[in-house]
């Protein structure tokens, strides 16, 4: 951590803010500087200070380490770091001096508002000095250590007491100026056979919420997102050194001996998963694919729950989105389960998850805080047990309490620090930053523990914490090696709770603007639309949600409405493609030939996955008395294959001759429209009847005619041609000579007139 002007010395800050502008100093040697400090008083020495280097001066000085970390009566103490020459022109006579004071923080607030605000401690004294030997050209850096008894400094008691390193100008005959400086924070542990020894604290359980969560993906549902920015850096977050790698190697090294309790947000699962696949990006793909087995096999025996996929903004239930909140609890803890190949569904009824002995029925709202309405919803709709927020949220003094859900029962309510909470998201890359923060860490828990000796501490860093190179390693190592403090699971502090706590009576801060909420809700609808009439890729759609809806959106890395609103279209879009990829196709005019008949309807799909529809259809029935009937010719549900056609018939029975205009729409399964829809005139005639008719009549004289030309056939010749009986007649004498045309039936003239066209 840099440090500020305001916690040097009076004669320092004096020094450096009087007679050191940066032009004024950028080739002066030692005694030049020195002269330049002529309002410090000779008497005065540097005191400890915090939070930032010294504006303009032409040289830092940093702690980049010390060892022990805790001081005892008997040991060394060494504190180490570096002098830099901030300056464009080279430096010489310079020497680092370190103080220690002694008189130890009374808390750990006394601590944090001191971190925030330093200033001047009393009881400062010299317990160390060194030279810098040599010349520092600009932007070089020379190295020094100073050792020292705790002793020496008059410590005594248990605490947590200031060192402060102050480098100097160091001119012979002069009062050397100081021209920049840098602290750190020593726990004192006496000697246990001493009077001081009932100042030690009873070794305190300490818990730790250990967070794999990042922003996740945003790209199109069924879509695998293997290019892009918010690729790259996951990709490096997964590679040795990166973050979410780091994070992963710090917990398995550490995780059983600080029985770490880990906190993973599906989505990100997913989002790895999904990466460990892209063929265009090997490197990128081996790294997800490692980091997934190391978690699944370095996890499997240790306690883990996982977020709503995400990690969802609990203020969306102050909204009445409570509904996505739910959803993204349900596909999380799937998707979760399938991954890392364990159970990490929440339970389905309030009684299951009273008696799980595992913390799989918790959450932990991003921002660290949730009101009375928040819990019971949890409570009521998902079965939440536990909540983990931050301390802020109550006056009381402890980290483990019972409240009411609501439902007629009680949920556990953990408190972490929120004082640790914003120390370990405070660290930078910075020069000392890692050393800094963890030697902060340390000191803060040593505070916590001294001052409330039966409270046990929760951790949490920022869900999305991004700790620079070796602070997880280090603040987990000091976890169980401090000897006050003696790790826990988070499911053990939960099991001892006593007292209760009363959470506020509002829901929280709302967590979108009303435009993206309006947004959100259209996508539900559409998704409710396309989740009726298919089964194997709504979850790619409710997860795309979800990842909208995402905490990661918020605070100082989040994004504006506008930009929320640009990723909600360009979803919306894509539904309404997808609603839209299923079609109707039917001959606009269909004309039966008869009072019955079918009607061919083609339900066709450019949708890359299996669908089921329903058809329904409506129309107005004959004004002067007629009906008609409509059967669909197979019944119930269709059923439609990737990117094909299924037809279906539409049997049509009319009581009457006439047209009727049938309006035809798809629905979902639940019987939600769907956007296609055709019309179709249907004409019902009287063709068929009067065909049937006439067909029969011209048979029956057909049949009739043929009969009698077949008895005047049969009759026998008479034995001569001259006119008696057995002669031929003339009319078959003539039949003789001509030849055989052929029968033709000429009906009678019907008084249904002529067919097709009677009755129309």
């Amino acid at each position: 951590m840099k440090r500020a002007c305001t916690a040097l010395s009076r004669r320092a800050c004096t020094a450096v803010a009087a007679g050191l502008t940066l032009a004024a100093v950028l080739t002066l040697p030692a005694a030049a500087l020195a002269s330049t400090a002529t309002t410090a008083s000779t008497g005065e020495t540097a005191s400890t200070a915090r939070s930032g280097q010294a504006s303009g001066s032409p040289v830092s000085v940093t702690v980049t380490g010390m060892s022990p970390q805790w001081a005892t009566p008997k040991v060394t103490i060494t504190v180490t770091g570096t002098v830099t020459d901030q300056s464009k022109g080279p430096i010489t006579d310079l020497s680092v001096l370190l103080e220690a004071s002694s008189q130890p923080f009374a808390s750990a607030a006394t601590l944090e508002s001191y971190l925030a605000d330093p200033y001047e401690l009393p009881g400062s004294q010299p317990v160390g000095h060194q030279v810098i030997t040599g010349t520092l050209d600009p932007g070089r850096s020379a190295i020094w250590s100073i050792r020292f008894r705790a002793k020496a400094a008059g410590m005594t008691s248990f605490g947590v007491y200031p060192l402060a390193a102050v480098v100097n100008a160091d001119v012979p005959g002069s009062a050397a100026p100081a021209l920049n400086y840098d602290f750190t924070l020593l726990p004192y542990v006496p000697a246990k056979h001493t009077a001081d020894a009932r100042s030690i604290p009873a070794s305190t359980q300490i818990a730790w919420a250990w967070p794999l969560i990042d922003s996740p993906l945003i790209g199109l549902p069924g879509h695998r997102v293997c290019s892009g920015s918010q690729v790259a850096a996951l990709g490096r977050s997964l590679e040795p050194g990166g973050r979410l790698a780091s994070l992963l190697a710090a917990g398995i090294e550490y995780g059983k001996q600080d029985q770490l309790t880990w906190v993973v947000d599906p989505a990100l699962l997913s989002d790895v998963r999904s990466l460990s696949h892209c063929a265009n990006a090997p490197a990128a793909a081996k790294a997800a694919a490692d980091w997934l087995t190391t978690l699944r096999t370095g996890t499997r025996s240790e306690q883990l729950f996982a977020t709503p996929y995400a990690d969802v903004d609990l203020g969306l239930i102050a909204q009445r989105q409570d509904p996505d909140v739910s959803r993204a609890f349900t596909i999380g803890g799937d998707i979760a389960s399938d991954i890392l190949d364990r159970d990490l569904r929440l339970p389905t009824t309030q009684t299951a998850a009273a008696a799980s002995p595992s913390i799989t029925a918790m959450d932990w709202p991003s921002d660290g805080t949730a009101g009375y309405p928040t819990v019971e919803d949890l409570a009521g709709v998902d079965h939440i047990q536990s909540v983990l927020l931050a301390s802020s949220v109550s006056s009381a003094s402890g980290a483990s309490f019972l409240t009411e859900n609501g439902e007629g029962g009680l949920d556990h309510v953990l408190l972490y620090s929120d004082t640790l909470n914003r120390l370990l998201g405070s660290a930078t890359t910075a020069p000392g930053s890692e050393f800094a923060t963890a030697q902060d860490f340390l000191a803060v828990t040593a505070l916590l523990a001294q001052q409330d000796r039966a409270a046990p501490i929760v951790v949490a860093p920022p869900q999305r914490w991004q700790p620079p190179a070796g602070l997880a390693a280090a603040v987990l190592a000091e976890t169980s090696g401090a000897p006050w403090l003696r790790p826990a699971t988070l499911a053990g502090l939960e099991s001892h709770a006593t007292s209760r706590l009363t959470l506020p009576d509002d829901a929280g801060p709302r967590a979108f603007s009303r435009p993206v909420i309006d947004q959100l809700s259209a996508i539900d609808t559409q998704i409710d639309q396309l989740s009726g009439i298919e089964t194997t890729e709504t979850q790619s759609f409710e997860e795309a949600a979800a990842a909208l809806e995402s905490s990661a959106w918020h605070g100082p890395h989040g994004l504006s409405r506008s930009r929320q609103l640009a990723m909600g279209n360009q979803l919306l879009g894509f539904l309404d493609t997808q609603e839209r990829g299923v079609s109707l196709v039917v001959t606009p005019r269909v004309t039966l030939g008869g009072l019955k008949g079918d009607v061919s309807v083609g339900i066709d799909s450019s949708l890359g996955y299996p669908i089921t529809v329903r058809l329904s259809w409506s129309f107005t029935q004959p004004p002067d008395g007629g009906s008609l009937r409509l059967t669909q010719q197979p019944p119930g549900v269709i059923t439609v294959g990737p990117y094909g056609q299924q037809p279906v018939k539409l049997r049509v029975d009319a009581s009457q001759v006439g047209s009727t205009t049938i309006t035809l729409r798809l629905l979902s399964r639940s019987g939600k429209p769907l956007p296609a829809s055709m019309e179709v005139t249907v004409q019902a005639t009287q063709f068929g009847n009067l065909a049937m008719i006439i067909l029969a009549a011209a048979l029956g004289l057909f049949v009739i005619a043929s009969a009698i030309r077949a008895a005047r056939r049969s009759q026998p010749s008479p034995p001569d041609g001259s006119g008696a009986p057995g002669q031929l007649e003339q009319d078959a004498e003539r039949a003789t000579q001509e030849p055989a045309g052929t029968d033709t039936v000429v009906p009678e003239h019907s008084e249904l007139g002529t067919a097709g066209t009677s009755g129309l």
